[in-house]
């Protein structure tokens, strides 16, 4: 990669946020994707069994 990489904190000055509310939605989304990614884990193991 060859483009600086941003804090959070610059993140969140530059769109005029405070760096907690990136740091919930990054929890956020990560609790989604949790949940979707073991969703899926747990249907093709039900359908290996079937």
């Amino acid at each position: 990669m060859s483009e600086k990489l941003k804090t959070i904190k610059e993140l969140a000055d530059e769109w005029g946020i405070t760096k907690q509310t990136i740091q919930y939605h990054i929890r956020f989304c990560c609790k989604v994707f949790q949940k979707i990614y073991f969703s899926v884990k747990l249907r093709k193991k039900t359908e290996r069994t079937e």
